[in-house]
């Protein structure tokens, strides 16, 4: 039997675990002290100790299999095998680890990987040759991958330990893994310092209590409350610890949380903030929440490469050449060039017109010296970069398409190439993305994916369009060559032929990447939830990027047309539309319309709801059930709970305000709502609308609210909908600490918009 490789120096005993309840510490000081000065020695950058954050992605999986059915069994949740098997090859193991328990003898043993200087076989009790220590250990720490056979190995030893374990212990052992490293971390945090290597105790605890947090979740409304403090806490020493890494590896922290919110875990969070940025970025300014500043800043102006440093001109298209190319763009929609150089000395260019035996390459990319908007033209050294890249995609003979250079500057002839640039991506031969950061780029797929994820590509509207259209043509430029993209997103287990990895670090990341460049579909739910954490310079952008993926004709909108136009070209919107969060249109027949879809604060989930919401001139008409709250003191409940609504609809019956709940938005529903945010932009707005044919029944209000402690205050951003009640089958439901009372209320068609 195969076994868990222990140091001998870190085994803990019992009573030097801490064991605490809010405000009452239970704990020997002495004792607590001694622990964790044996876990700081292992931080001195002279300790033989060298961890890796694979330890750490190691760590997270062991001791997410073993809670996961631990806390399921503590708070009293039933455990479906089928919500968590895999069915790939490994199944049996995985399943086996799930299904048994990590309890009291893991935290006496400390599960490490990597750290210490003596290693225990749990066999026979002596310790290993360092032969057999490396072979059972093999990891690759520039690659973070850790060793498929050493997983399943440590999953088998878990599996013993659960064995061994009677059920009495369960409580006792997850209370005190929760509460001895939440009180660790605290004290660990207060200890790094960024020229301070990062090490595997630390990520080890931030992932046992992210573990334990997450998986908290299945227990929504058993011990809410308590999970809800212990999250929100942790959430902030996280951000205190991403946000110096940040900093310090001259990341945006913005780009860092946002991935956190789209479902990448703790360690793969800190592996991307390994990444260095790039030298000239500028993020000083950049903070969690909010845009990056730093590209926002970046005016798209030509630079050189660093291997030319400066020593080449600007190659610009001739007077000759300019008019050959709008004549191309006059009638074919667009213009190609071809490469003309071959050294710094001879750079030039030859228009090219589209046609059927033309194949061609367009380039996608954000500035990094590739933008000019001042004359059509780039330095050579990037035109001779840009053509070892297509020779590298074994397309060197190809033409190709790059805006600053196939875009006149004329306003006429500009509009045109724009209103045809689907046209250009989809019928590319290839699409390369060129991004400076990614062109740095080179190792395995599990760094490539995060390099992706962490780059400025990501971020822009206009590259989320240029990644959709080609289809399966779309390629990036690595330092180590060009690759399809589905050769960087496919599966775990196909790349590696274990199914084990699929529960490993790259599964989340690669879904976040998959579902930011829309693989899988181009629904509007799936456009919008990928414009969230996107920017772009020009804010009529957003609209043009839309309607194009969405398949609607520019020249069918009106000009300065804007996304409420573009919604009402079709049939219907997906319920969740209605009800995203952020500002909303003040344009009448369309203030149920958010304002925009992009966001900063973090990124939105939207169900792919049956449309059944029905557009037009005068607003919209849904059909809903809904739940009605009677019997309640509207504004003492907002003060009471105000953490634990976020979006609700007003309902006014007979003058009296109450709330319908449309959608389950309890704190912790999702991933997405971790921090509580205060009810916002209260709408109580109770008169009935003279616009009404006929007086309804009842009014709604939908918004977002907020309690200010004496007074919701109105805003005009609310949504007024009409609606009559059909039937009204009353029945009773207890609701949070037994305060409201539920009745079931069936609305038919008439939700009609009334401006």
């Amino acid at each position: 039997m195969d076994h868990l490789w222990l140091d001998r120096e870190m085994q803990l005993e019992p009573e030097m675990v801490p064991y605490y309840e809010p405000g009452e510490l239970k704990y020997s000081r002495n004792e607590l002290d001694a622990w964790t000065n044996r876990l700081r020695s292992a931080m001195q950058p002279d300790s033989p100790a060298r961890s890796t954050a694979t330890t750490g992605i190691f760590i997270q999986e062991c001791m997410f299999f073993g809670l996961l059915t631990e806390f399921c069994a503590v708070f009293g949740i039933e455990f479906r095998r089928d919500d968590f098997v895999t069915t790939r090859n490994d199944e049996q193991v995985l399943t086996t680890a799930r299904l048994h328990l990590l309890a009291k003898d893991v935290v006496k043993a400390r599960i490490r990987a990597h750290q210490g200087t003596e290693w225990l076989d749990l066999a026979t009790g002596r310790p290993e040759s360092q032969e057999m220590i490396e072979s059972n250990t093999n990891v690759t720490e520039a690659s973070h991958e850790p060793d498929g056979q050493l997983l399943l190995r440590h999953l088998d030893f878990l599996n013993s330990v659960a064995r061994e374990a009677g059920y009495d212990d369960l409580r006792e052992a997850a209370e005190n893994l929760l509460r001895a490293w939440s009180h660790l971390m605290n004290m660990m945090l207060k200890q790094w310092s960024s020229d301070r290597p990062f090490t595997a105790t630390l990520i080890s605890c931030c992932v046992l209590l992210e573990s334990l947090t997450r998986l908290s979740d299945f227990a929504l409304g058993i011990r809410g409350a308590q999970r809800i403090r212990i999250e929100l806490w942790t959430e902030e020493l996280l951000d205190d610890l991403w946000l110096r890494r940040c900093r310090h590896n001259r990341l945006c922290p913005q780009r860092v949380e946002c991935l956190m919110y789209s479902g990448l875990a703790v360690t793969q969070t800190y592996i991307a903030t390994s990444i260095i940025g790039h030298d000239e970025s500028d993020h000083g300014d950049c903070r969690f929440g909010q845009f990056c500043r730093s590209s926002q800043a970046q005016i798209p102006l030509p630079a050189h490469t660093r291997e030319c440093a400066g020593k080449c001109d600007v190659v610009l298209l001739a007077s000759d050449q300019r008019l050959e190319l709008e004549r191309s763009i006059e009638y074919t929609g667009y213009g190609l060039l071809r490469f003309g150089c071959n050294s710094l000395d001879n750079a030039a260019y030859s228009v090219c017109t589209p046609s059927a035996e033309v194949q061609y390459v367009a380039f996608s990319h954000v500035s990094h010296g590739l933008g000019n908007p001042l004359q059509n033209g780039l330095p050579a050294c990037q035109l001779l970069r840009l053509k070892r890249i297509m020779q590298q995609a074994d397309c060197a003979t190809y033409a190709f398409w790059l805006d600053p250079l196939c875009v006149p500057l004329n306003s006429d002839w500009k509009s045109r190439a724009v209103e045809k640039m689907d046209e250009v991506y989809r019928q590319a031969s290839k699409v390369i993305v060129v991004d400076r950061d990614l062109m740095r780029c080179r190792g395995n797929n599990i760094f490539r994916r995060m390099c992706m994820l962490m780059s400025d590509w990501i971020t822009r509207i206009w590259t989320l369009q240029e990644a959709v259209l080609p289809g399966d043509k779309l390629f990036v430029a690595f330092a180590d060559g060009v690759k399809h993209v589905n050769s960087i997103i496919k599966d775990w287990w196909d790349e590696n032929g274990l199914s084990a990895r699929s529960v490993l670090v790259s599964t989340d990341e690669t879904l976040v990447l998959q579902s930011m460049l829309c693989v899988g579909g181009t629904e509007l739910v799936q456009l919008v939830e990928n414009f969230h954490n996107r920017a772009t310079t020009r804010r009529e952008d957003e609209a043009i990027c839309l309607a194009i993926l969405l398949g609607i004709d520019l020249r069918s909108l009106p000009p300065r047309f804007t996304i409420q136009d573009v919604l009402n070209r079709l049939p219907g919107v997906a319920q969740d539309i209605i009800f995203a969060p952020g500002a909303r249109c003040d344009r009448g027949g369309f203030r149920w319309c958010p304002d925009s879809f992009m966001s900063a604060t973090r990124r939105k989930t939207y169900e792919a709801r049956q449309v059944s919401v029905q557009t037009g001139p005068k607003g919209i008409r849904m059909e809903k059930d809904v739940m009605l709250i009677g019997s309640l003191d509207f504004k003492g409940f907002l003060q009471e709970s105000p953490d634990t609504i976020s979006q609700y609809i007003l309902l006014l019956e007979n003058g009296v305000p109450q709330i319908i709940a449309l959608y389950d938005k309890i704190l912790g529903a999702d991933r997405t709502a971790l921090r509580p945010r205060y009810l916002r932009d209260a709408a109580l707005v109770f008169e009935k609308s003279s616009d009404l044919d006929d007086e309804p029944s009842a009014v709604i209000l939908v918004s977002n609210a907020r309690s200010d402690g004496e007074e919701l205050r109105a805003q005009y951003e609310c949504i007024l909908l009409a609606v009559d009640i059909e039937q009204f089958d009353r029945g009773s439901l207890s609701g949070r600490d037994g305060i409201v009372e539920l009745a079931v209320m069936r609305l038919r068609e008439t939700i009609i918009w009334v401006d």
